[in-house]
């Protein structure tokens, strides 16, 4: 994967997502490398390299300026096509840009200015959904996604690959603290594990009930991830998890992918 290198590459799209419609991405990340707070086995970017829950402002994040410099010109490269989102993506965390919360008031003006029918969406991993600021940004964001693929800690570990201080338990219980909450969970296999297992099923379900989320998003692994032997859950098998969702938790909306 070939990552940004100047203003002009912050933005990339518009792509047809399978979750979001026509979405124009937003990289915020260094130039250099892979810069996330999780290492997946499934992740399309590849290994992590700088894996980190920092934001190091010595690293060559894009500026404000580069930013809404590259936002003008995309506006003008794309011209009248639709938008239906907004996405903070990349390769990588996008909240571990140091200057997230002013980035947010940006694009949320900018939004405004020329795309005010399109959504400004974040796909988190949901690592710094305790830090303040990274709270308060999502004050300019119409929909947060938070990744919860499991609940269980070893599985976490396997799965996610975070750094040791990163706790689960502490992430979930962040989330909870939000009125309205939009999760994505990607099921996988591997020869070392399988998130899809009935009794995994069970525990996220279970924590879903104390959740109380808006929209849950399921899916599985649809690119070349991290790690080789990783797997996507079949068709069929995903549709019978959708099903146990759709019948367990009937306040929420529950998509599959």
């Amino acid at each position: 994967m070939s990552f940004n290198t100047n203003e002009n590459d912050i933005f990339f799209g518009p792509v047809t997502s399978r979750r979001l419609g026509t979405s124009l991405g937003i990289d915020l990340l260094p130039y250099s490398d892979k810069y996330c707070s999780m290492n997946c086995v499934y992740c399309e970017c590849g290994v992590t390299k700088t894996l980190t829950t920092i934001s190091d402002s010595s690293k060559a994040f894009p500026t404000l300026v580069q930013i809404e410099n590259g936002f003008r010109l995309k506006m003008k490269e794309i011209g009248n096509s639709k938008i239906e989102s907004l996405t903070y993506a990349g390769h990588g965390e996008p909240t571990l840009h140091p200057n997230f919360l002013g980035i947010t008031k940006l694009i949320y003006n900018l939004r405004n200015e020329f795309l005010p029918k399109s959504k400004i969406t974040l796909l988190t991993n949901s690592t710094t959904v305790n830090e303040p600021k990274i709270r308060e940004s999502y004050k300019f964001i119409d929909k947060v996604y938070f990744k919860l693929d499991t609940v269980n800690e070893e599985l976490f570990r396997k799965i996610n690959r975070t750094p040791q201080e990163i706790k689960l338990q502490e992430i979930v219980d962040g989330i909870n603290s939000f009125d309205e909450k939009r999760f994505q969970v990607l099921f996988l296999q591997s020869k070392n594990f399988d998130n899809s297992l009935d009794k995994h099923i069970e525990e996220l379900i279970s924590t879903f009930k104390k959740l109380k989320p808006t929209e849950i998003q399921l899916y599985s692994v649809a690119r070349f991830p991290a790690v080789e032997e990783v797997k996507p859950i079949l068709k069929e098998r995903m549709e019978a998890i959708h099903q146990k969702f759709v019948s367990e938790l009937q306040d929420t909306e529950i998509l599959v992918f």
